[in-house]
């Protein structure tokens, strides 16, 4: 008995002794390991073996644009043989606490939908569960200028290395992102667009209370630029973004459905400032057709949207306001030209004009093709005419005293440099007032403007659709380049609403504004 007894604490021994030597062998090998990682470093670590657990603390790495750093980087249940054997980390749970990461962007091109860039060489692993907490991102762009901030919090489940090869499987480990007062800064630094909170759960991106703002007050922002432009104010309640796959969309970024409520959209510009000298706007077609970047949105719905547009023309006499309200649209296959074109993008959407004249618009349209016309289809139903007062009378000389139109329908197409097709306009006692000149209204182009009005601005006061005299408008407008798409939509309608009143202003150039 007592050398069976011997023989045991003999063997407890060699056990112990094997242990903490073995233990000492493993914790070098895996320190080792983490060590030959160039692109880290570490102020400390600890290892203990007969626990499963490793603590990093002030983890840093930098490699291809990333930059990053971690106070505590927590890992319990750590599988030590196949780390030792076959460099495989099999973790349980994985705590990342104190994060401070950027990325400088590189800009992607893009060959056969597939990303041009530099990857990172990651060794196999397999966590059951990551805990990301307390996670701070900044992004910048390749000159070091700011583009995104955001504070971050992270669950993901059984996340493997073997998913960077099978994307498939991404969506159900990665169980929840939460991100707070995300914020992001334009190329010019006068606007910054700010998430109060963004989830990401069940294949899907939620963003709650969106901002798109400048600090600069409306009439301030064309005055320190130097020319007249767009002051925006964009406020939405809520975004879902379905993703269904993250791994592949960091490869090919396609997202197959947006949904847009709420959005509130303020617009000013202030043409009492001079015009931008050498500026053409391009079109929609041309931005996806030369973006940099790929991008492809199979479907995106707007939801009871509201957009109010002001322009200030004349000194004490204004803004003209516009409103669209109760904006309903659903936008598909918007595409940049590198995603590959299966179909041209379309337009679908309705709205209620100063909150009165519903209004229906149909429009499709080419991504970099000249010799491909842009389709444009609306329908306004009956309204009362002097509402669009509150703009006219403003930015021109004249304004609708009575007027009822039946229908209005519109049906053209553009190219880069000429719109047209026709106006059906039924309506009945029109009649057009000429403002009388203002004290403070200088002579010029206003007045010049004015007598041209007075002298061959002569109307019909009736076009009755079931009448035998009814006209067809006819849209013939050149495209004013240094404007905007909307002043182009905008002179193609006026063109159709001044031929369909029987206007005969052949050869004369009006700025529509």
């Amino acid at each position: 008995m007592k050398n069976l007894l011997i023989v045991l604490v003999c063997l407890l021994l060699v056990i112990a002794i094997s242990i903490f030597f073995g233990s000492q062998w493993a914790e070098d090998k895996i320190e080792k390991k983490i060590a030959s990682i160039p692109f880290l470093s570490y102020d400390s670590l600890e290892i203990d073996i007969m626990d499963r657990s490793l603590k990093l603390h002030n983890l840093i790495g930098n490699k291809n644009g990333y930059e990053g750093s971690v106070e505590l980087l927590e890992i319990n249940g750590l599988h030590i043989w196949p780390i030792l054997r076959n460099e495989e980390f099999i973790v349980d749970d994985v705590i990342v606490d104190g994060v401070d990461f950027s990325y400088r962007i590189k800009k992607s091109k893009v060959i056969d939908n597939q990303l041009d860039s530099d990857t990172i060489d990651i060794p196999f692993f397999n966590i059951r569960s990551i805990d990301v907490r307390s996670a701070g991102f900044i992004v910048l762009d390749e000159s070091g200028s700011k583009l995104f901030e955001a504070k971050l919090n992270a669950t993901l489940d059984n996340v493997s290395s073997s998913d960077l090869h099978s994307p498939g499987n991404i969506p159900s480990k990665l169980r929840e992102l939460k991100g707070d007062s995300a914020r992001f800064y334009t190329k010019n630094g006068l606007y910054t667009i700010d998430l109060a909170e963004a989830i990401y759960r069940d294949s899907a991106l939620v963003i709650k209370d969106a901002s798109f703002q400048s600090d600069l007050q409306k009439e301030e922002i064309g005055r320190y630029i130097g020319h007249e432009v767009d002051w925006l104010h964009v406020k939405v309640d809520s975004i879902v973004i379905e993703i269904k796959n993250p791994a592949v969309f960091l490869k090919k970024p396609q997202i197959q459905r947006v949904e847009i409520f709420r959005p509130n959209v303020d617009v000013f510009r202030d043409k009492r400032l001079p015009s931008p000298k050498n500026h053409k706007p391009p079109l929609l077609r041309h931005i996806l057709g030369n973006s940099e970047y790929s991008f492809a949105f199979d479907t995106i719905l707007i939801h009871n949207g509201k957009v109010v547009y002001e322009e200030f023309v004349k000194e004490e006499k204004g803004p003209g306001e516009a409103s669209f309200h109760r904006i309903n649209a659903n936008i598909t296959n918007m595409k940049s030209y590198s995603m590959g074109l299966s179909q041209r993008p379309r337009l679908v959407a309705s709205c209620f004009i100063y909150d009165s004249a519903e209004l229906f618009i149909d429009a499709s349209f080419p991504i970099n093709d000249q010799s491909t016309q842009t389709l444009v289809k609306g329908k306004m139903m009956p309204v009362d005419l002097t509402i669009f007062n509150r703009m006219i009378r403003y930015v021109s000389v004249v304004e609708v005293k009575s007027g009822y139109s039946k229908m209005l329908e519109f049906d053209f197409t553009y190219t880069d440099q000429l719109a047209s097709g026709e106006m059906k306009f039924a309506y009945n006692d029109l009649a057009i007032a000429f403002l009388e000149k203002q004290e403070s209204e200088p002579d010029g182009v206003l007045s010049a403007v004015k007598s041209f009005f007075v002298n061959s601005f002569v109307i019909d006061s009736n076009n009755d659709f079931q009448s035998n005299k009814f006209r067809v408008g006819k849209i013939d407008f050149e495209r004013i380049g240094e404007k905007s798409i909307f002043n182009y939509w905008w002179g193609a309608i006026i063109s159709g609403f001044k031929s369909s009143t029987g206007v005969n202003a052949s050869g004369e150039k009006i700025d529509t504004n």
